[in-house]
């Protein structure tokens, strides 16, 4: 077969690469013969997918790009291009995004049990005050999150009423005042007080009943029984008073009883349980302390002030019986050293005449106007109201603290 060869320059070489050497490259040879450079030569015929450039001229056949080249449609291509996207690939090139890939979402968030996807975070709504319940449902400041309920936190002393923080000690809120449900009668409240509180009652009795008669007895009864209780609830507090002057006391205080249809019940208290069971009490008693000291009285009497001041704004009555004894100056003490009254002093009126200089007084319904001090009567040295008076001094002395 003749040789054919094409030899062109400038322009016209430029034409050929681009235009009519696509007609050429269809021309097929003689067997035994390739075409190479647009030549017939001696060789094996070239297949059309020899993977490589003829000559620096694109193969139209060729199953391949060089790299970094995309092969634009190759749909021969057995293999990926490295680095480029193939558009006839039967498989995915490295490193590509796949856009219909059915997986789960590619960095997303994942929740672990008991937790809720809240603005791309996970929280437990059970105890995050910022997601409280729900997404987006913050607790108010000092408030924490429990069980998916917001839960108000207070400050001590403050306390929870009506879903909200107060100090009670220094409330003015007439319907929590002092305490939370608290509702004062009056309507008025100052620094956790109300103004209508039940005035107290302070009786000092200087009798200590190892005997007595009837009208001397009315002094112990009406004391008592100044509380409005039915029973009268009355904390008696023992220490070291004789047993004649505990069964002494005790029966006048029946006595009145009977006669006026009155009951009460007595509950014997240690000194450190009395504050205790004077929350559900009307009277605190407290008989002659016969061995007690001077410093046991005055401590015991300032140990309890702030406990006791409190049941005497609730209307509660303290009531204490005196003696003459060598081992104190008086049971007074008790009262001195809680603040309650005013005494300095006592002295034995045994046999005396005394009488009721103030006869308006509860504690003196049934007393005779005159009567005679028994045995281990005393009158003390003070200024505080009196009930039953010696020439000397007070025998019976009655106040009533403000609240």
């Amino acid at each position: 077969m003749t040789k054919l060869r094409i030899v062109a320059t400038g322009a016209i070489a430029a034409l050929l690469f681009t235009g009519c050497l696509d007609s050429f490259v269809g021309a097929e040879c003689a067997d035994g013969f390739r075409e190479s450079g647009g030549t017939c030569v001696p060789g094996a015929a070239d297949s059309g997918a020899d993977g490589s450039m003829d000559g620096g001229v694109p193969d139209g056949g060729d199953a391949s790009m060089d790299s970094a080249v995309v092969d634009g449609g190759d749909a021969g291509d057995a293999a990926p291009d490295s680095s480029a996207r193939d558009g006839g690939d039967a498989s995915t090139d490295s490193g590509s995004i796949d856009a219909g890939d059915g997986g789960g979402a590619d960095g997303g968030v994942g929740c672990d049990l008991g937790e809720v996807l809240c603005s791309m975070e996970c929280v437990r709504i059970d105890s995050d005050p910022r997601h409280c319940g729900g997404c987006d449902m913050p607790c108010a400041m000092r408030d924490v999150c429990s069980g998916g309920a917001c839960v108000r936190v207070c400050r001590a002393p403050e306390e929870i009423c009506d879903g909200r923080c107060f100090d009670p000690s220094v409330s003015n809120d007439p319907d929590n005042c002092g305490s939370c449900g608290n509702r004062c009668a009056s309507g008025l409240c100052t620094l956790g007080s109300c103004v209508d509180a039940t005035a107290g009652h302070v009786v000092l009795v200087g009798h200590d009943y190892e005997t007595s008669r009837p009208g001397v007895d009315r002094v112990a009864g009406n004391s008592v029984f100044l509380a409005t209780g039915s029973p009268v609830e009355v904390v008696v507090w023992e220490g070291t008073a004789t047993a004649a002057s505990i069964a002494g006391v005790d029966r006048a205080v029946d006595r009145v009883a009977a006669e006026r249809g009155r009951s009460w019940n007595r509950i014997v208290t240690p000194l450190d349980k009395i504050l205790h069971e004077l929350a559900r009490a009307d009277v605190l008693l407290i008989y002659p302390q016969a061995a007690s000291t001077d410093m046991e009285l005055t401590d015991a009497g300032a140990m309890l002030s702030v406990g006791v001041r409190s049941f005497l704004r609730l209307g509660g009555s303290v009531v204490v019986f005196d003696t003459p004894t060598a081992a104190n100056a008086g049971t007074w003490q008790f009262l001195t050293g809680g603040g309650f009254m005013s005494v300095s002093g006592l002295t034995d009126i045994t046999g005396a005449s005394v009488a009721v200089t103030a006869p308006g007084d509860a504690i003196a319904v049934g007393v005779p106007l005159t009567y005679a001090a028994e045995t281990n009567s005393v009158r003390f040295d003070s200024t505080e109201p009196e009930v039953v008076g010696h020439v000397d001094g007070p025998v019976v002395l009655h106040t009533v603290p403000l609240p």
